[in-house]
């Protein structure tokens, strides 16, 4: 009589991770992975394409992603994502870090956003100096990080 063996594998079911910024119900998400760009030094506004377009169709128009590089006085540099309306108010922001061969997005108080554009008048590239958050966002008064936005000195081209 012959014996037959069979061995059952596991199967592990990882799931993606969403690629837009905004939830079901129009609001933004507090935390984003951002899969496919490893570094901060190869994320570009090209490379944020098709995270733009995905919170585009969730927010129900159209919105544009702006890539920040901040100095700080003791030589760190913070990265900045701004969410806007396409031609409108900033719509809340995110510190981006590395994380796990990806990038994590943590969102930004609107009171650190407030007093970014207190301090320096304007966010490059943004022409709109009203935050008008999809929905407030409201808790600490430093960056996900830890950074106090009284460090920030200035942004990188």
């Amino acid at each position: 009589m012959a014996v037959t063996k069979t061995t059952t594998s596991t199967m592990k079911t990882t799931s993606q991770p969403q690629q837009n910024f905004a939830s079901s119900s129009s609001s933004l998400r507090p935390t984003l992975i951002i899969s496919g760009v490893d570094s901060l030094d190869s994320l570009t506004e090209a490379a944020l394409t098709d995270v733009r377009l995905a919170t585009s169709k969730a927010l129900g128009f159209e919105c544009r992603l702006t890539l920040l590089r901040c100095l700080r006085t003791d030589d760190e540099v913070p990265h900045l994502l701004v969410v806007t309306a396409s031609s409108g108010p900033i719509l809340g922001a995110y510190e981006v870090t590395e994380y796990a061969s990806a990038l994590r997005c943590n969102q930004i108080t609107d009171a650190v956003v407030t007093e970014l554009i207190a301090n320096f008048g304007s966010l490059p590239g943004i022409t709109s100096r009203r935050v008008q958050p999809v929905s407030p966002f409201t808790g600490s008064k430093i960056f996900p990080s830890g950074t106090s936005p009284n460090l920030i000195v200035g942004f990188a081209a």
